[in-house]
Formats: C-alpha cells, structure tokens, sequence
C-alpha cells in the first residue's frame, strides 16, 4: 500500500466519521445510522442441521443462558427441536448457530462443553454474550460484529425456544403447558 492511498483511506475514514457523528444527534439519523451497520442474517444462506458437536456446545451455552444448572435430557431435547427447525426452516440460523459453536470453542482455546458450569458461565459473562440487549454505540464497534449477531439472533432465539417449550413454562411455575388439558374433571362439570 502506498503513502498516497494510506492518507486517502484515512480522509475517507475521517469524513466518514465526522458525517456519523453530525447525523448520530438526531433521532433520524441514529435510526438509519443503525439499519446500515446493525448485523443481519444472511437470508440467501443455506439451511440444515447442525453437527452433533456444536449442538452440544449450543446446549452448553444455552445451560448459562437459561437455567444457570444442568438441563435435563427432556429439556434438551426441547432446546434440539427447537434450533433442529430454526436451522431447517429459517435461512441464516444455520450459519449464525455454527458462528456461535465455532466463536465459543475460541474463547475458550478448548471445547466449551468440557468446561463446568461456573467456568462456562464466567467465560460468557467476561464476553457479554449473555445479554441480548445490544446499546446503540456497541454498533459502532467493527470488531465485534460476530459477537453483536450472535447476541442479536442466537442468545433470543435460544431463550425464546426454551421458554416456549413445557420445560420453559414447568420452569416459570405453571404445570400444564397451553393447550393441554390440566384437569378433566373441572372442564366437564360446572363450578358451582
């Protein structure tokens, strides 16, 4: 790279900057500011199943999101199910789930489902993947972009698909999930 085009990209950049920040002030300006950097999915991306590997590690970070404690082999399976049709259905999931897998394994230099729970923990709060609520500015961050997707679609997605399955709502404290019946009797005789 020459002097010359190093001092343009650095012009570029500045004029770039200064115009981010004179449009940031105004709400208008935050707003479309935000829909060009903000991370998408992938729509044209394929679909499929996750290997047996990162669905292990997607298990292992959804153990620190949702529960802080071992699931059990019945909420698993309703965690699998759940990313099992995100990933099949859903263009762009397969490949933000498997960012997640691949991102986790990194920061931990090892396979994140060897760690116990505490240390798991410990590694995803250090990273700020555990809170899905991404600040404006944060945005603004170019090299962090893997870590602000997997908290923009990975970390409510994973949530959302325990917390909308029995397990989730046993979890909150109801005992019958919506649309199963709870009580037979209450529902063919009058409360009188």
């Amino acid at each position: 790279m020459t002097r010359r085009r190093l001092l343009k990209m650095l012009l570029l950049y500045a004029i770039v900057a200064v115009y981010t920040a004179i449009l940031w002030r105004s709400e208008w300006g935050r707003y479309h500011i935000l829909r060009i950097i903000k991370p998408r999915l992938n729509s044209s991306s394929q679909t499929g199943i996750l290997s047996k590997e990162e669905k292990e590690t997607i298990i292992a970070f959804a153990e620190v999101l949702v529960k802080e404690k071992s699931l059990s082999i019945e909420e698993r399976k309703y965690i699998i199910e759940h990313i099992d049709y995100r990933t099949q259905n859903t263009p762009g999931y397969l490949s933000i789930y498997r960012q997640t897998a691949s991102l986790l394994n990194r920061i931990t230099k090892s396979q994140f489902v060897t760690l116990d729970l505490s240390d798991r923990s410990k590694i995803v709060i250090h990273h700020n993947l555990i809170s899905h609520q991404v600040r404006m500015w944060e945005y603004l961050n170019p090299f962090q972009r893997q870590e602000l997707a997997i908290r923009t679609y990975a970390v409510p997605d994973i949530i959302k698909g325990f917390y909308s399955s029995p397990a989730g709502w046993a979890l909150v404290g109801y005992d019958i999930f919506p649309g199963r019946c709870s009580n037979l009797f209450r529902y063919t005789h009058s409360e009188v």
